[in-house]
């Protein structure tokens, strides 16, 4: 899945409670570009809308490797390509601050401290989040 950014302010949309307590920011502004386009490396619905958890540097190629996916609310975005990567699975269980439903790669729901893990960089969930990434960014370049 790609999405494309529409709004890089919170200020823009109809906040809520998920999303004031995620984000602490004055003035509103986000670290996201208006009109780029980012891969989308798993989808968790929360409470009020679906949160995309992107990189904001996944077209550098040689990205650092203990750089982990933040969310963001999908109400900044609008969806460019909607495919998904066939390994993508479904799960209730949610992913790293969140507690809803989760669709995304295979090994990230299969543990449900794998987010959490490469916050803290785990080494080997930093390695396997690596692996996901190219792979996920493979399946949108073909």
């Amino acid at each position: 899945m790609k999405i494309k950014c529409i709004y890089n302010n919170l200020n823009k949309i109809k906040t809520n409670e998920r999303i004031n307590q995620i984000f602490r920011i004055s003035d509103g502004v986000l670290n996201l570009d208006v009109g780029k386009e980012y891969v989308v490396h798993a989808v968790v619905f929360d409470r009020d809308e679906p949160w995309f958890y992107i990189y904001l540097d996944d077209e550098a190629g040689d990205f650092d490797f203990d750089d982990t996916p933040n969310a963001y609310p999908a109400s900044l975005f609008e969806v460019v390509n909607p495919d998904i990567p066939t390994e993508w699975q479904y799960s209730n269980s949610g992913g790293g601050n969140f507690k809803g439903i989760m669709v995304g790669p295979k090994e990230w729901l299969q543990d449900k401290n794998f987010y959490l893990n490469a916050v803290e960089e785990e080494q080997d969930t930093l390695t396997l989040l690596n692996k996901i990434r190219k792979r996920n960014l493979e399946f949108h370049n073909e």
